[in-house]
């Protein structure tokens, strides 16, 4: 069997955003799929839920880097949220935690991101 991510969108609190709540790993197998399905939203505010995401290796880390740079390119807008302790080590440890724009809660983010 293929590994996936799991992907579920729905609407963000205010009009053109979106939210997608991801849960299994996001890694070398499964980022194609989190690519694949971010390409096609085109919502101008994205904010990815992690709560369900359990391991994020460096694939994973150089698709969150990859997906921040073309959203900053299209001046669109890019949140993360719900991200264990073990994944912001991860991107303390590869000094991307700074880059990216992760807020504490969804509310707090849906709150900044209007």
């Amino acid at each position: 069997m293929v590994e996936q991510i799991q992907i579920q969108g729905s609407a963000g609190t205010h009009p053109d955003q979106r939210v997608l709540r991801l849960a299994g790993s996001l890694n070398l197998v499964t980022v194609p799929g989190f690519l694949d399905a971010l390409k096609a939203e085109k919502a101008g505010t994205l904010i990815l839920d992690f709560s369900g995401v359990n391991l994020v290796d460096s694939a994973g880390v150089g698709s969150l880097i990859q997906t921040y740079m073309s959203f900053q390119n299209a001046k669109r807008k890019l949140a993360f949220v719900g991200m264990s302790q073990r994944i912001l080590a991860v991107l303390e440890i590869t000094r991307v935690r700074k880059l990216l724009p992760v807020f504490e809660s969804l509310e707090v983010a849906q709150q900044k991101l209007t």
